[in-house]
């Protein structure tokens, strides 16, 4: 309604803009939209998006229908608050940081459009940095309002959740990364995109799921540099599902040839791990059950003797920490350990006491 009446106070004004004596009561009967006119529904439309996918585990066609629509709609309501906002006299700090909010609020909510199909799949990401892009052409042409960490966050996540590449460009990895390198030399300038641990850890994770040739060697290599920093004192750049990642990395691409590589690579950063926490005591780099798992998963499929005693080796140790500090739940041995253990005591070519060593565990 106030935008109705906006467009007929405008016709009003133009069609009475050389009758002297014309009646002005019409341009002040109702207040025109602003910044704060838009941004509460733009906000309650991304919530209302959280809220669908929040509730819905299948998604029909109807039902995607509806989600989409909501983000468009609170896409072109942005679209007109960034109209207003660059028509205001003044350019607030609080406007400015209003504005951001809802650029964050509508990334955020294409970054979280489920993967239901290549088409779709595809547009999350592209409008998502579009988004990113208007926001930072809005600071360069001299306004207040920036992106932040949150902004280049969500932009990575779209990326990093897309389940097909562009047809066109880099691959959703090599977005990532990207947007990391732009993070980080807008950080020179603009403390407020300094990379956090959600950067880092969405950008080895988009790497690790890309599946690319190397990616695994890829993705350590950002490893490396995060853990030479935290060294340094950044302790937010790093942490064990990072490790993680990189473990499962190159054990879903070993084969036969690699076997004997994937495990030391494995044995290598679960050491690390070891290393960093004893150094630092930090509980983000602790090697949990999933870090420990992950190396007895490398051992079942190793085809190098002893393998299946090494997995036992690292149950047991497993089973002493847990003993040991307290019954601590974060590295309690789980059904997916044990079942990793299994595997390699039947896989391995030691035939002596395997029977006896399955029924133990």
């Amino acid at each position: 309604r106030m935008e109705e009446e906006q467009q007929q106070q405008q016709t009003q004004q133009r069609g009475d803009s050389n009758n002297k004596m014309k009646d002005t009561t019409l341009l002040v009967r109702c207040p025109l939209p602003n910044l704060e006119s838009y941004a509460p529904l733009i906000l309650q439309l991304c919530r209302q998006t959280h809220q669908k996918r929040n509730n819905t585990t299948n998604y029909s066609t109807a039902k995607f229908k509806l989600l989409l629509e909501d983000i468009q709609q609170a896409t072109s309501l942005l679209k007109k608050a960034v109209k207003v906002y660059k028509e205001q006299i003044l350019d607030r700090q609080e406007d400015a940081e209003l504005v951001r909010l809802c650029f964050n609020m509508v990334i955020n909510a294409w970054a979280s459009i489920p993967p239901s199909n290549k088409r779709t799949n595809n547009i999350a990401p592209i409008m998502a940095e579009q988004l990113l892009d208007e926001l930072e052409q809005l600071h360069v042409a001299g306004y207040r309002a920036s992106p932040d960490t949150v902004t280049f966050n969500s932009v990575m996540k779209a990326f990093s959740k897309a389940q097909h590449n562009n047809s066109k460009g880099a691959s959703n990895s090599q977005h990532c990364l990207q947007l990391l390198s732009r993070m980080e030399d807008t950080n020179n300038s603009d403390s407020n995109c300094k990379p956090d641990v959600y950067s880092y850890s969405t950008c080895i994770d988009a790497i690790v799921k890309s599946g690319e040739e190397g990616a695994a060697e890829t993705a350590e290599n950002l490893l490396q540099q995060l853990e030479a920093r935290f060294r340094k004192g950044e302790t937010n750049t790093i942490n064990k599902y990072m490790f993680s990642a990189v473990m499962n990395a190159y054990i879903n691409n070993n084969n036969s040839e690699q076997s004997n590589d994937a495990v030391e690579k494995v044995e290598k950063l679960l050491e690390r791990m070891k290393v960093l926490y004893n150094w630092s005591g930090e509980e983000s780099v602790k090697p949990d059950v999933i870090c420990y798992t992950s190396l007895v998963k490398a051992y079942a499929q190793s085809k190098v003797a002893g393998s299946a005693q090494k997995a036992i080796d690292i149950l047991e140790e497993m089973e002493s920490l847990y003993d040991n500090g307290g019954k601590n739940q974060m590295i309690m041995p789980n059904v997916r350990t044990y079942t990793a253990v299994i595997q390699a005591i039947s896989t391995s070519r030691e035939q002596r006491g395997k029977a006896k060593l399955t029924e133990h565990i």
